[in-house]
């Protein structure tokens, strides 16, 4: 059944088998007049809602227990909270801009107590950037372009000689492990693998690290590029048995 409603500006074919509507009359002119950049260069503390993450990126959001904090990529910014005891919503301690540019992905550095970087957040931005802040002030510390425009699917942390790095994964089976602090990399190439999709280190052992491709898993040993693990296809078969 096909019906007809005259409301406003013009009438509305309905498809639904509906002969009959409420009229609300016409719909009010809507001018926008939100700035996020103006917006977040006010002074905020506790908040209704807490800003939304960019929920299309499954790294948008990290958070540290030993402090509390949780960071969320935002649109243009990282907004780095408080968790509150209970069930509260967290606070906003700082909006950090992002020079106009996408924030994809963000990590916390694991310890709150280490020296050179538990202050830091690292951030995958647009372009393949990845870029380390300050939480504290908001600066850009150090980046880097070693994917070279290529996809960048995953970010954490490591340790490679008691040192902190941060590894990137992303197109062209191309992993970085990058040391911030002396501006340098190590940049390795997983064979036949043309799209790696996810990073995670090895808790245990934090000079090693999970990296997944479409079908297979790998442990790679961030300071060699050895395979010290197993390799898993299809997430589900054991291919080789890990060696000591």
């Amino acid at each position: 059944m096909e019906g007809k409603v005259q409301g406003g500006r013009g009438s509305t074919e309905c498809f639904w088998g509906r002969t009959e509507f409420m009229s609300f009359g016409d719909l009010l002119e809507c001018s926008c007049l939100y700035d996020f950049d103006s917006w977040i260069e006010h002074e905020v503390g506790e908040v209704l809602l807490p800003p939304s993450p960019n929920w299309f990126f499954i790294n948008a959001q990290d958070s540290r227990a030993e402090d509390q904090l949780l960071v969320t990529a935002t649109y243009r910014s990282i907004v780095v909270q408080q968790l509150s005891q209970g069930k509260k919503l967290p606070s906003i301690l700082k909006i950090i801009p992002n020079q106009n540019e996408k924030v994809q992905f963000v990590s916390l550095c694991p310890r709150a107590s280490e020296p050179e970087y538990g202050h830091s957040v690292a951030s995958v931005c647009e372009g393949s950037i990845v870029r380390l802040f300050n939480m504290h002030t908001g600066d850009v510390i150090a980046e880097h372009r070693h994917h070279e425009g290529l996809s960048v699917n995953g970010i954490c942390w490591g340790n490679v000689d008691e040192e902190e790095v941060v590894v990137t994964v992303g197109g062209g089976g191309r992993v970085v492990v990058w040391q911030p602090q002396h501006s340098a990399h190590q940049r390795h190439t997983l064979p036949q693998t043309p799209e790696l999709t996810a990073v995670e280190v090895n808790p245990k052992d934090r000079c090693q690290a999970l990296v997944a491709a479409t079908k297979d898993i790998a442990l790679l040993n961030l300071k060699s590029e050895c395979l010290k693990g197993a390799e898993l296809r299809d997430s589900d078969k054991l291919v080789n048995e890990p060696s000591d």
